[in-house]
């Protein structure tokens, strides 16, 4: 069944990626959402690299400043990718 959308435009930044990446369209944002989607995506690193942004195209028209990654100016988001480092490295407690 395809919903009509009542939106004329809608502009995602930033996507998630964790649990929405190539999932059905019905959860995640996608071109049947509005008339128009266009999409900016600013962190499409991995998420085991730091990053949470969906590199998957889900707008009429993506885009991909500075190709998606490490954005000029901008902080890193060390204090996020320590906490995924740490997750990832911590030995199960029942081991």
């Amino acid at each position: 069944m395809k919903i009509t959308s009542e939106f004329n435009h809608i502009i995602g930044l930033d996507p998630a990626e964790p649990y929405f990446q190539y999932t059905d369209p019905a959860v995640r944002l996608d071109p049947n959402d509005a008339k128009f989607v266009d999409v900016i995506h600013s962190d499409v690193a991995s998420i085991i690299s730091g990053g949470f942004g969906m590199n998957q195209s889900c707008g009429h028209v993506d885009f991909y400043p500075n190709g998606g990654v490490d954005q000029p100016g901008c902080k890193s988001q060390t204090s996020i990718k320590n906490v995924v480092d740490y997750i990832s490295k911590e030995k199960n407690i029942f081991d």
